[in-house]
């Protein structure tokens, strides 16, 4: 991850905060919040250690009870700006409730409720967290396996917001020392798996400041939801829209686009 000295940085969801509390210790210039959706004393009763008092003895504040997708949880809880807002490795834990969702199946519901909370992250940070005249940088960590990598954060996520995607990162968890990847909502650890942070932007200096493995430039015959080609004859990519891979991400995408559609009626309205 990359940030400058003087930054005002804000970390989303931060589970048992031992990333922020990791982060400040790597970059103690950092301007550094931390927040967490649970309230204080959930944190206290999900976890045996935690980071929140330890943190705020170093002079970062805590926040309790944040939730990404609705501004109203942290009015006047969170009354600056930043120039970065982190979310490391989302997850739901389980089904939410959310209207419109019932028609699909299980696994398509998980996938769009997947897609939904990082996209509010995005745009609930370009509207209300991220300074009008600082560096307007999201950053995503998030794994490269199942079910991660069925969210298509590269491309559907910025869909229509005017923020783009500009490029990824690996994330090293070891440069972060007290820092440990839990199981959400359960008080133990998983195991390390190779990861990236996702940088994005509604800003365009970016491109160049500092080093990202950038988006694929692809010429020819290929799949954008899969990243699979190019196809070498028709009877190569056929095989591949019949494949099971494609299929799922093909109804992941359908269905995300629906959904979409369906939000910007009622946006409307």
């Amino acid at each position: 991850m990359y940030f400058q000295p003087s930054w005002r940085v804000l970390t989303v969801g931060d589970g048992d905060l031992s990333f922020s509390y990791s982060l400040k210790q790597r970059c103690p210039s950092l301007q550094l919040q931390a927040s967490v959706l649970d309230s204080e004393s959930a944190l206290s009763a999900k976890y045996q250690t935690h980071f929140a008092q330890s943190l705020q003895r170093t002079g970062v504040p805590v926040h309790f009870g944040i939730d990404i997708t609705d501004p109203a949880s942290w009015k006047g809880k969170i009354v600056d700006v930043f120039d970065v807002v982190i979310f490391q490795f989302p997850l739901i834990p389980q089904l939410l409730k959310i209207k419109g969702m019932e028609e699909y199946d299980r696994a398509v519901q998980h996938n769009l409720q997947h897609r939904r909370l990082l996209r509010y992250f995005l745009v609930h940070s370009a509207l209300h967290l991220l300074c009008e005249k600082g560096a307007r940088l999201s950053y995503i960590s998030s794994k490269d396996v199942k079910p991660y990598s069925h969210w298509d954060i590269e491309n559907a996520i910025t869909l229509n917001t005017g923020i783009r995607y500009l490029g990824k990162t690996p994330f090293d968890a070891s440069d972060y020392s007290e820092y440990q990847v839990r199981n959400v909502n359960r008080d133990n650890y998983v195991a390390d798996t190779r990861g990236y942070t996702y940088v994005y932007s509604d800003k365009t200096h970016h491109e160049n400041a500092f080093s990202l493995i950038k988006p694929t430039q692809r010429s020819g015959d290929y799949c954008r939801l899969c990243n699979k080609g190019p196809f070498g004859d028709k009877k190569q990519r056929d095989a591949h829209i019949l494949s099971p891979r494609h299929q799922r991400m093909q109804t992941f995408d359908q269905a995300w686009h629906n959904y979409l559609t369906t939000v910007s009626k009622k946006e409307k309205s």
